[in-house]
């Protein structure tokens, strides 16, 4: 699958684990989340997914924040299998490390990776290259070391041993930054400024037992994945279209804005209107056909003033609402609620 910054693919759960991070740090959410188009409730909606330009700034923001570069380090090693969602389930549910791999090689990019992983075997040696989706510019060294520590901590539960092991190295395409000493115990040795992103270690390997493997653990999370890959496929404009029509027919959320809708849907502005363009609809036509179907609900229905039913529909004056309702129906409110109350 094509990864697209935009598109509502990263667990909620790593931003959550990030602003857990950053209050160790005394940073509250308040500071962590100002300005880069989240909220607290979208993370932790049960299963909720974010799109990788709002977590990026999440994350710059953060260690700008803590003036701690090593945060991305320190989040990557302190996550847990589960943190990875059915995705992190499958893979230490394997029967081996290789099993492990190829199921990653067909589901990582599901996780809005910016990385894809491949497996090619050298003679004794085996070695996962890390194969880039997505360019982050800035952002590259930071996300890295997220994935890479990520990928050091799920590798040690799976197999059960610690990967400061003389038998793993990394091949870094970049050169070592400051904060890596510290890290050194952690972490298996890293060569720097190589011509590939790779893990190398015995292809012997390959065929390990897995500490946790579960063959109906592994299936059922496999089920979902694919459920969950089958949906992204098949993701078109009128999903949009439908997700959009919801939103502006639930009362509680009061007509948002184009801005206001996209960011409950965790897309851009620009994503949900080339979205609605292609269903051949605009937001406009959505919500003024939520804002009609409410008026009328309410015109008949309810005991509201004319008044109140306009502020309830978002407008700020009633004469924008009656101008509104003369265009959807070709008459005033008034004269549609008494029409209504003789029939």
């Amino acid at each position: 699958m094509v990864l697209e910054l935009d598109a509502p693919l990263v667990p909620a759960t790593y931003a959550a684990r990030w602003l857990a991070l950053l209050e160790t740090r005394g940073i509250d959410d308040g500071r962590a989340l100002e300005g880069t188009g989240l909220t607290r409730e979208m993370i932790d909606e049960p299963s909720s997914r974010l799109n990788l330009v709002s977590v990026a700034h999440l994350l710059w923001k953060g260690v700008e924040l803590a003036s701690d570069p090593s945060l991305g380090l320190e989040l990557g090693l302190g996550l847990m299998p589960t943190s990875h969602g059915q995705l992190g389930v499958a893979l230490i549910s394997c029967d081996s490390l290789g099993d492990a791999i190829r199921l990653g090689e067909r589901y990582m990019t599901q996780q809005a990776m910016p990385w894809g992983v491949r497996l090619v075997v050298e003679g004794d040696v085996a070695v996962m290259q890390f194969v880039e989706n997505v360019t982050l510019g800035p952002m590259r060294t930071l996300v890295l070391e997220i994935v890479l520590g990520g990928v050091v901590r799920l590798g040690e539960h799976m197999l059960g041993i610690s990967f400061a092991n003389p038998d793993i190295e990394f091949w870094a395409d970049f050169p070592e930054q400051p904060h890596h000493a510290r890290f050194h115990p952690r972490m298996p040795r890293v060569l720097y400024e190589q011509p590939i992103l790779c893990a190398r270690f015995p292809a012997s390997w390959l065929t390990r037992p897995l500490a946790w493997r579960e063959p109906v653990a592994k299936r059922e999370a496999v089920a979902a994945l694919e459920s969950e890959r089958r949906f992204l496929a098949t993701a078109d404009a009128g999903d949009y279209v439908e997700k959009t029509r919801a939103l502006l027919a639930d009362p509680k959320r009061r007509f948002p804005d184009l801005d206001e809708a996209a960011a409950l849907l965790h897309v851009t502005s620009r994503t949900l209107r080339r979205h609605l363009q292609r269903g051949a609809v605009t937001f406009q036509v959505l919500r003024d056909e939520a804002r009609r179907s409410r008026a009328m609900t309410l015109l008949g229905q309810s005991a509201l003033t004319i008044d109140d039913i306009a502020s309830e529909l978002g407008y700020a004056d009633t004469a924008g609402f009656t101008r509104a309702f003369v265009r959807w129906t070709g008459g005033t409110p008034s004269a549609y609620r008494r029409k209504i109350r003789t029939l």
